[in-house]
């Protein structure tokens, strides 16, 4: 069974290509394997993980204490075991979606929508929103309200006030 795992594994992380060299891809498969550099800046990176966590927390800390009560959307709430590594707020309604979104491009604050569903992209067939909607509501759903604002390490308590005033102002 190892081995079987293994081979799976490699197969997928090898593009979908079991032989090196090979252009017969077996699978759909990716290419996640790390660079020298690559791995030297991850290992930087753990050696200030906890400092990282600790940041992102207070960054998510001040736009819950900003946003509460704003009643055009609400921050996604994150429990201690998890680490915010975006901050994302859904929005109450699909028209709010809209407003906030025009809100922000106004403003001039970059932003993300949600993530598109993966039936809905075009290398998978774009299914119609109509059938997306009604066979994949949630995904539908949260493509649809989900907003992720900015979410930089270097993020300053005055940038998430200006990000804030400008959504309370929607």
């Amino acid at each position: 069974r190892t081995r079987e795992i293994h081979d799976r594994v490699y197969l997928l992380s090898n593009q979908g290509v079991l032989t090196a060299g090979s252009y017969d891809h077996l699978d759909v498969g990716y290419n996640y394997r790390l660079t020298n550099l690559q791995a030297a800046l991850l290992v930087g990176q753990f050696k200030r993980l906890d400092e990282i966590i600790a940041r992102k927390r207070q960054i998510q800390r001040w736009y819950e204490e900003r946003l509460e009560g704003w009643t055009l959307g609400r921050m996604i709430e994150m429990t201690e075991s998890e680490v915010p590594w975006l901050f994302s707020l859904v929005a109450s309604d699909g028209e709010s979606a809209g407003r906030i979104k025009e809100g922000l491009t106004g403003a001039r604050i970059e932003f993300r929508s949600a993530f598109v569903p993966i039936p809905a992209l075009k290398p998978y067939g774009a299914m119609r929103e109509a059938e997306l909607a009604e066979r994949f509501p949630n995904a539908h759903y949260w493509s649809r309200h989900l907003i992720s604002l900015p979410s930089a390490l270097s993020l300053a308590e005055e940038q998430v006030d200006r990000i804030a005033s400008a959504l309370k102002t929607v």
